[in-house]
């Protein structure tokens, strides 16, 4: 089952900061992100299993696999993260809940210039 990420806040200079509460077994939405630079995911909640980000290059026909942060780790929760910065140039995000009791994924995107 796929759960659709809600917008809490977006600025005039590009910050969007979304959210989405999954459990056992779900996945969110994928999330477009193609014109922000400088990322970050928290994941919190009661957890079983991992939780895992992960991402698509192509908008078409993607094909998703395990995000990678800035030192070259999985994305990959078993308890509560900080904020974990996550690499630009996936096309599209999503989450992944393996089998917990919930979770609260928090996706914070900065991006140049205007929206809209």
């Amino acid at each position: 089952m796929s759960i659709p990420w809600v917008r809490l806040y977006q600025s005039f200079y590009a910050t969007e900061i979304y959210t989405c509460s999954l459990l056992s077994g779900e996945s969110s939405d994928a999330i477009n992100i193609p014109n922000h630079t400088d990322n970050a995911v928290q994941i919190t909640g009661t957890f079983g299993a991992a939780v895992t980000v992960q991402g698509a290059l192509h908008p078409t026909t993607p094909i998703y696999a395990t995000m990678k942060d800035a030192n070259g780790n999985d994305l990959s929760f078993t308890a509560d993260s900080p904020p974990t910065q996550i690499l630009p140039g996936p096309y599209a995000l999503k989450v992944v809940a393996g089998a917990v009791t919930g979770i609260v994924a928090t996706l914070k995107l900065n991006g140049k210039g205007r929206v809209g």
